[in-house]
Protein backbone atom coordinates (compact mmCIF):
# COMPACT_ATOMS: atom_id res chain seq x y z
CA UNK A 1 0.00 0.00 0.00
CA UNK A 2 1.51 3.83 -0.68
CA UNK A 3 1.55 5.80 1.68
CA UNK A 4 -0.04 9.28 1.20
CA UNK A 5 1.53 12.74 2.29
CA UNK A 6 -0.81 14.77 4.31
CA UNK A 7 -0.82 18.43 3.22
CA UNK A 8 0.10 20.92 5.58
CA UNK A 9 -2.96 23.02 7.06
CA UNK A 10 -2.58 26.61 6.32
CA UNK A 11 -1.84 28.98 9.49
CA UNK A 12 -4.98 31.06 10.57
CA UNK A 13 -4.53 33.89 13.12
CA UNK A 14 -7.86 34.99 15.38
CA UNK A 15 -7.20 39.13 15.64
CA UNK A 16 -9.93 39.90 18.35
CA UNK A 17 -8.33 43.66 19.06
CA UNK A 18 -6.28 42.56 22.36
CA UNK A 19 -2.94 42.29 20.67
CA UNK A 20 -1.93 43.41 17.08
CA UNK A 21 -2.95 41.83 13.75
CA UNK A 22 0.58 41.02 11.76
CA UNK A 23 0.86 39.18 8.92
CA UNK A 24 4.39 38.74 8.16
CA UNK A 25 5.36 38.64 4.61
CA UNK A 26 8.12 36.65 3.30
CA UNK A 27 9.97 36.01 -0.67
CA UNK A 28 11.21 32.36 -0.78
CA UNK A 29 11.79 30.40 -2.86
CA UNK A 30 10.51 33.01 -5.85
CA UNK A 31 7.48 33.63 -4.07
CA UNK A 32 5.37 35.58 -1.81
CA UNK A 33 4.80 33.60 1.52
CA UNK A 34 2.35 34.98 4.43
CA UNK A 35 2.23 34.05 8.17
CA UNK A 36 -0.71 33.68 9.19
CA UNK A 37 -1.77 32.48 5.63
CA UNK A 38 -5.43 33.59 6.92
CA UNK A 39 -6.23 36.31 9.32
CA UNK A 40 -9.99 36.12 10.76
CA UNK A 41 -11.00 39.21 12.36
CA UNK A 42 -13.14 38.35 15.95
CA UNK A 43 -12.81 41.60 17.66
CA UNK A 44 -16.57 42.83 18.33
CA UNK A 45 -19.35 44.27 15.60
CA UNK A 46 -18.49 47.35 14.62
CA UNK A 47 -14.92 48.24 16.92
CA UNK A 48 -12.38 49.32 14.38
CA UNK A 49 -8.87 46.82 14.26
CA UNK A 50 -5.72 47.76 12.51
CA UNK A 51 -3.45 45.05 10.44
CA UNK A 52 -0.47 45.48 9.46
CA UNK A 53 1.84 43.20 7.01
CA UNK A 54 5.53 43.83 7.66
CA UNK A 55 8.16 42.33 5.01
CA UNK A 56 10.46 39.88 6.74
CA UNK A 57 12.88 39.87 3.69
CA UNK A 58 15.75 42.13 2.89
CA UNK A 59 16.30 43.63 -0.53
CA UNK A 60 12.10 43.89 -0.64
CA UNK A 61 9.29 46.12 0.07
CA UNK A 62 5.51 45.99 0.26
CA UNK A 63 3.99 48.40 -2.94
CA UNK A 64 0.50 47.77 -2.23
CA UNK A 65 -2.48 45.64 -0.49
CA UNK A 66 -5.47 45.46 -2.97
CA UNK A 67 -8.55 44.25 -1.18
CA UNK A 68 -11.23 42.93 -3.40
CA UNK A 69 -14.60 44.43 -3.36
CA UNK A 70 -13.81 46.33 0.27
CA UNK A 71 -16.99 48.53 0.16
CA UNK A 72 -16.09 50.77 3.17
CA UNK A 73 -15.19 48.16 5.48
CA UNK A 74 -11.12 48.69 4.96
CA UNK A 75 -10.46 52.70 5.15
CA UNK A 76 -6.95 54.29 5.12
CA UNK A 77 -4.95 51.54 3.87
CA UNK A 78 -1.07 52.66 3.34
CA UNK A 79 2.59 52.16 3.67
CA UNK A 80 3.60 53.42 7.25
CA UNK A 81 7.73 52.86 7.18
CA UNK A 82 8.58 49.46 7.00
CA UNK A 83 5.14 47.83 6.68
CA UNK A 84 1.69 48.54 5.37
CA UNK A 85 -1.44 49.08 7.03
CA UNK A 86 -5.32 48.90 7.10
CA UNK A 87 -8.04 49.47 9.42
CA UNK A 88 -11.34 47.32 9.28
CA UNK A 89 -14.63 48.40 10.60
CA UNK A 90 -15.90 45.64 11.42
CA UNK A 91 -19.20 46.47 10.08
CA UNK A 92 -20.60 43.18 9.23
CA UNK A 93 -19.47 39.60 7.98
CA UNK A 94 -17.34 38.83 5.37
CA UNK A 95 -14.87 37.00 3.32
CA UNK A 96 -12.11 39.05 1.51
CA UNK A 97 -9.63 37.86 -1.04
CA UNK A 98 -6.46 40.58 -0.84
CA UNK A 99 -3.52 40.47 -3.08
CA UNK A 100 0.10 41.04 -1.87
CA UNK A 101 2.54 42.66 -4.28
CA UNK A 102 5.93 43.74 -2.88
CA UNK A 103 9.07 44.87 -5.15
CA UNK A 104 12.96 43.80 -5.14
CA UNK A 105 14.68 41.80 -7.24
CA UNK A 106 14.49 39.20 -8.19
CA UNK A 107 11.00 39.96 -9.10
CA UNK A 108 8.14 38.04 -7.33
CA UNK A 109 4.07 37.44 -8.43
CA UNK A 110 1.52 38.60 -6.07
CA UNK A 111 -0.27 36.43 -3.65
CA UNK A 112 -3.74 36.69 -3.28
CA UNK A 113 -4.36 35.59 0.70
CA UNK A 114 -8.13 35.93 2.01
CA UNK A 115 -9.00 37.54 5.13
CA UNK A 116 -12.26 36.70 7.29
CA UNK A 117 -14.81 39.39 9.34
CA UNK A 118 -16.21 36.81 11.86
Amino acid sequence: MRSIEPFARPTAKGCDGTGECIVKVSVVDLSIKVEPEYVIFNNGRNNTIKIKWEIQTSGYKIDAIEIQDPGTEFPDCGPEGNHYSCKNKHTTLGVYKYKIKVSGQPAVPALDPWMVND
